[in-house]
């Protein structure tokens, strides 16, 4: 095995630890802010396609026919190019489709309650244009002090 493909390897053995031990924090601040275990399974999609991550999405949370949570999945790709606290972002944003689910509430994207709560636990939004600014000046803000 050469130097380059065991360093890869190596590499993506690390990717991967990283992302399980994430899921389980995120696991933990489910039950800790709203009660509600994650208990539907959470991949790491590793094909090199995927219809439904398009358009460089970073997750999804995926539901039978009858709008029941089956799966959530967060693309690998997204999880080699980004930072730790992004993916940790994006893996509680997918939790809290299902926190919304489990819990009543509206909770596909741009639904109030569900952008509420993007707001509260300061994560990023696919509708709120205002949040994600306001997050990405605070994050400037911090890097500055």
């Amino acid at each position: 095995m050469s130097y380059k493909s065991r360093k890869r390897k190596s590499e993506n053995r690390k990717n991967i630890q990283l992302f399980y031990n994430l899921v389980k924090q995120s696991k933990e601040w489910a039950i800790s802010q709203y009660g509600v275990k994650i208990d539907i399974p959470v991949f790491l999609n590793t094909k090199k396609e995927d219809s439904l991550l398009k358009n460089n999405q970073s997750g999804y949370m995926l539901s039978s026919s009858e709008d029941v949570p089956q799966k959530i999945v967060i693309s690998k790709d997204f999880l080699e190019k980004n930072k730790t606290i992004d993916i940790q972002g994006t893996i509680k944003h997918e939790f809290l489709h299902y926190i919304g689910w489990k819990l009543d509430k509206d909770f596909d994207d741009g639904d109030e309650w569900f952008e509420n709560q993007l707001a509260r636990n300061l994560l990023y939004s696919n509708y709120n244009i205002f949040l994600n600014y306001a997050l990405l000046s605070q994050v400037q803000v911090i890097l500055l002090i």
